[in-house]
């Protein structure tokens, strides 16, 4: 190929690929859709839409007199708005380890300082002892990865243990009954007996 061929072709419409590309006048990440300042440092994440629309009903308008709402094209849906005189994000993100990394990676591209993100969701793992309507807080993490084809794990992760502090204030900061276990993260479907 003559170095000509390249003369007056466009640039990338991304820019930082190799961080968190961005796109647009102001650059928007790629798949929140989010710029600078549409999304506040306390954070609700939720899977559904229809659960993040019901949460956003709980938002008070902030300065700008509306809730904030923003539905981008790669299936994440903000809201940010006030709750309590904080402000406050819920986001759908859908289901998955890779959802989950597409948020956190792009949420801290376009938020400064600390952040919190609490997770609401279903728990497809209810035990005999753990009723329907319990909240269960984890108390730990772990990922587990499988050879999809083979049907073999191919690792299992030493769980890591949560923020103790912020277990303790879940389970002890109102009379909802609080299950603590474990939570493991599997990327391909089936869960080894551990």
């Amino acid at each position: 190929m003559h170095s000509e061929a390249c003369i007056g072709q466009k640039k990338s419409v991304y820019e930082g690929t190799n961080a968190v590309p961005r796109s647009g006048d102001p650059g928007r990440v790629l798949h929140l859709g989010l710029t600078d300042g549409e999304l506040a440092n306390r954070v609700i994440v939720v899977g559904h839409h229809t659960r993040a629309d019901l949460l956003s009903g709980f938002l008070e308008a902030e300065d700008s007199g509306s809730v904030f709402k923003l539905a981008s094209d790669r299936g994440f849906l903000t809201y940010t708005g006030q709750f309590a005189g904080e402000r406050l994000s819920v986001v759908s993100i859908g289901m998955g380890l890779a959802m989950m990394d597409f948020f956190l990676r792009e949420a801290r591209a376009v938020v400064k300082g600390p952040m919190a993100v609490v997770r609401l969701g279903t728990c497809g793992c209810l035990q005999e002892h753990v009723k329907v309507g319990n909240v269960s807080v984890a108390d730990g993490s772990a990922l587990v990865q499988r050879n999809y084809s083979g049907l073999t794990v191919q690792s299992l992760r030493q769980p890591k243990p949560s923020t103790c502090t912020l277990a303790q204030l879940m389970r002890h900061g109102s009379g909802v009954f609080f299950f603590l276990g474990r939570r493991y993260a599997n990327i391909h479907g089936l869960l080894p007996h551990v």
